[in-house]
């Protein structure tokens, strides 16, 4: 994926943004090729930086999005 990919951030769903890919099953642990989820850099930064990627593998697959946060 580009790095410059604009567009509205699944997680906190703000739009005309730099997008960049979440793997959602993380690289490290079998997810380069599985799913990814469009995320701005301050939510893709904050993701890492509160969960190890042992946490992202279990808890956040499958990925729910804004969509269903703001439901």
């Amino acid at each position: 994926m580009k790095k410059d990919r604009i567009g509205r951030c699944e997680l906190c769903c703000r739009e005309e943004i730099e997008l960049t890919a979440h793997h959602l099953v993380p690289k490290d642990k079998g997810g380069v090729h599985g799913a990814t989820a469009l995320l701005c850099r301050a939510c893709h930064r904050q993701i890492h930086a509160m969960y190890s990627n042992s946490e992202l593998a279990l808890q956040f697959f499958p990925f729910s999005g804004c969509s269903q946060m703001r439901s």
